[in-house]
C-alpha cells in the first residue's frame, strides 16, 4: 500500500479530473481569436466601403464635369442658333433684293486661296468688302478676279497688320 504524504492541494490531479485553468485559457484563446477575426473582417469591410466611397466621389465628379460640358454645349448651340438666325435673315433679305445671285455669289467666286472676307456691306451703289490675306499678291489676284467677273474695284485701304497678315478694305461696284 502506498501512502501519499503530500498535502492535498499539492498532489497531482487525477486523469479524470477537469482542469479548469486549461478550460479558461482555451475559452480565452478562442474568444481572442474570434475578436481578432471579427476585427479583421470589419477592417476588410471598412476598406471596401472606403473604395466604394472613392468610386462614388469619382463618379459624382465625372457627372459634374459632364454636366458642365453639356451646359457649355447648350450655350454654344444657342450662339450657333443665333448666328444661323442672323445669317438666315441676312440671306433672306439679300434674296429679296436679288443681291445674292447678282453680287454675293460672284464676289465669293472671286476669292482665291489665302484670302478671307470678314465683312461684306451692301448698299445701293457700292459693296464694301473687308478682309485679310496672306500677302499683297493674293489681294491683287482677288482684284483681277473681280475685274474678270464684271466688277470695278476701288481699294480704300491696305495695311500690313503683321508679317503674316495683310488687312484690306475694297469698294466694289457692278459695271
Amino acid at each position: 500500500m502506498k501512502i501519499n504524504l503530500m498535502p492535498v492541494e499539492h498532489r497531482p490531479l487525477k486523469q479524470s479530473k477537469v482542469r479548469w485553468e486549461f478550460v479558461v485559457i482555451s475559452l480565452g484563446l478562442a474568444l481572442l481569436i474570434a475578436v481578432l477575426g471579427f476585427g479583421y473582417m470589419q477592417n476588410l469591410r471598412l476598406d471596401a466601403l472606403k473604395q466604394q466611397y472613392q468610386n462614388a466621389v469619382s463618379y459624382t465628379n465625372s457627372l459634374r464635369e459632364q454636366a458642365r460640358a453639356v451646359q457649355e454645349l447648350e450655350k454654344e448651340v444657342v450662339k450657333q442658333t443665333d448666328k444661323l438666325t442672323y445669317y438666315s435673315a441676312l440671306a433672306q433679305k439679300s434674296n429679296q433684293h436679288g443681291l445674292t445671285e447678282q453680287v454675293l455669289v460672284p464676289i465669293i467666286d472671286c476669292v482665291p486661296d489665302g484670302l478671307w472676307l470678314t465683312e461684306v456691306s451692301i448698299d445701293n451703289q457700292y459693296t464694301e468688302i473687308t478682309g485679310y490675306a496672306v500677302d499683297f499678291r493674293t489681294i491683287t489676284e482677288f482684284l483681277r478676279n473681280l475685274g474678270e467677273q464684271g466688277f470695278t474695284a476701288k481699294v480704300n485701304s491696305i495695311n500690313a497688320a503683321s508679317s503674316i497678315v495683310v488687312d484690306f478694305q475694297i469698294d466694289v461696284q457692278r459695271r
